[in-house]
C-alpha cells in the first residue's frame, strides 16, 4: 500500500514541468509552467540589478580647494564599489565605507557622492580615474587638477 502511494505522488509531480527559455530577439528569460501538456503559467523574472553608469559633475578642478560630485546610477538596489580613490579627494557629506575597510567607496542603489578636492600646492598636475568594480564595462571617469603656478586648469584626456 505504501509503495502505491509513493508511485501516485511521483506521478503527480511528473505532471508539473517548468522550463526556462530565452527569447531570441529580446534575450529575456521566461519561465513556463506546464500541467498535463498545457501552459498554465508564464513568469518573467526581473532583470538583474546592475550599475548602469558612473558620472561626475565636474571633471577638471583648479589648484585651490574645490568641490564636485560623483554619481553612481543603478537599475534598482544594486550594490556598487568605486575604486582608485586618491588621498587628495574625499567625501564631504555622508560615508561610503566598504566591508573590510580600505579606501574604496561602496553603496547600494543610485547615489550622488559629494566630493572635496584638496588644494594642489605641488608643481605637478594630478589625475585619477574613478572605476566601478563590477560590471567592468562601465567607462571610467577621469578627474584632474591643475598644478600650482598655472593660471588655468589642465584637462587630461584618455
Amino acid at each position: 500500500m505504501i509503495y502505491r502511494q509513493r508511485a501516485a505522488i511521483l506521478n503527480i509531480f511528473s505532471v508539473f514541468v517548468t522550463a526556462q527559455m530565452i527569447h531570441a530577439q529580446t534575450s529575456q528569460i521566461r519561465e513556463y509552467v506546464y500541467l498535463g501538456g498545457k501552459v498554465v503559467g508564464i513568469e518573467s523574472p526581473p532583470p538583474p540589478l546592475i550599475v548602469t553608469s558612473l558620472s561626475a559633475t565636474k571633471k577638471t578642478f583648479s589648484t585651490s580647494t574645490d568641490s564636485g560630485s560623483l554619481t553612481v546610477t543603478t537599475n534598482g538596489a544594486a550594490p556598487w564599489r568605486v575604486t582608485n580613490i586618491p588621498t587628495w579627494i574625499s567625501v564631504t557629506t555622508g560615508s561610503y565605507p566598504c566591508a573590510g575597510g580600505g579606501t574604496d567607496w561602496c553603496g547600494t542603489g543610485t547615489a550622488t557622492i559629494p566630493l572635496s578636492v584638496q588644494a594642489n600646492t605641488s608643481g605637478t598636475a594630478r589625475m585619477t580615474r574613478f572605476k566601478i568594480v563590477d560590471p567592468s564595462s562601465i567607462p571610467e571617469v577621469l578627474v584632474s587638477q591643475a598644478a600650482s603656478g598655472i593660471s588655468s586648469p589642465i584637462v587630461l584626456s584618455g
